[in-house]
């Protein structure tokens, strides 16, 4: 009897340090509340506020949005998501003006990657990405310079987020730095920022999908009134087959109904 009891208790000491262990991993995971909040809001149209994982930095102007979404990428190691393609030009100028790469303001060709540049895995279907365990959207550190010319195939030796060594084929990587919202589909990153400037691609369903892209921290740099134009800014998609149909309608109604008997 003395020895089931003692069963007993051990039994019971190991799953309450069980059950200690799953509250801590479950701890440890990084409050998302904010991003799913700002998902609900932008959803109505309305501006989204921050919160755990989600930060929004206001700018006194326009101007300031593509530098400080520079700034802030290379602080965090984060994708940078701009409306539309200038502004993700001006966030990569913003990189290499910061001293990103070398102290330098070099041009950052295709094929060229610099060491200690942060580079977006964006295939993994085959190849090395797949082989080293790396997954769509990982992050990974230029170790050496590489200026061999393009060719898809050359390969590139980088420092993957577990701290480790890997190879990659040039074609299995992207730059991080300034990307579209819309450029980024199927992609993800643990952290994002995203810079709101006034132009018709600064929408809500474009704000929608940008933070879409974050799994643990989204930080929002805009103005004031750009966040509110761009929640409530949500143009009709007119289709090609819409018109089609009107522009057959309009047609039809023009030629008239034949009357029942021929006339």
């Amino acid at each position: 009897l003395t020895e089931l009891t003692e069963n007993y208790r051990l039994k019971g000491a190991v799953q309450a340090e069980m059950s200690l262990l799953q509250g801590d991993e479950k701890t440890s995971q990084p409050d998302t509340s904010g991003i799913v909040r700002a998902f609900q809001a932008v959803g109505r149209g309305m501006v989204p506020v921050a919160g755990p994982g989600l930060e929004i930095e206001f700018c006194a102007n326009e101007s300031e949005v593509a530098l400080k979404v520079a700034a802030l990428g290379k602080k965090l190691g984060a994708m940078c998501l701009m409306p539309t393609k200038a502004g993700a030009d001006a966030v990569n100028a913003g990189f290499r003006a910061s001293g990103f790469i070398d102290g330098e303001p070099v041009e950052a060709n295709p094929w060229e990657f610099y060491a200690g540049e942060k580079l977006l895995v964006n295939i993994v279907k085959h190849g090395k990405a797949k082989k080293a365990g790396l997954r769509k959207g990982d992050i990974v550190e230029v170790i050496s310079d590489n200026f061999r010319g393009y060719n898809p195939e050359n390969i590139i030796e980088v420092w993957k987020p577990d701290g480790n060594r890997g190879y990659l084929h040039f074609k299995e990587v992207a730059r991080t730095h300034g990307r579209t919202g819309h450029s980024t589909q199927g992609l993800e990153s643990d952290v994002i920022v995203v810079g709101i400037t006034s132009s018709r691609a600064a929408t809500k369903r474009w704000l929608y999908t940008a933070i879409s892209r974050c799994r643990q921290r989204c930080v929002i740099v805009c103005t004031r009134a750009g966040l509110n134009k761009c929640v409530k800014s949500n143009p009709t998609r007119r289709t090609l087959l819409l018109f089609l149909l009107e522009r057959a309608l309009a047609r039809f109604k023009a030629a008239g109904v034949p009357s029942s008997n021929g006339g």
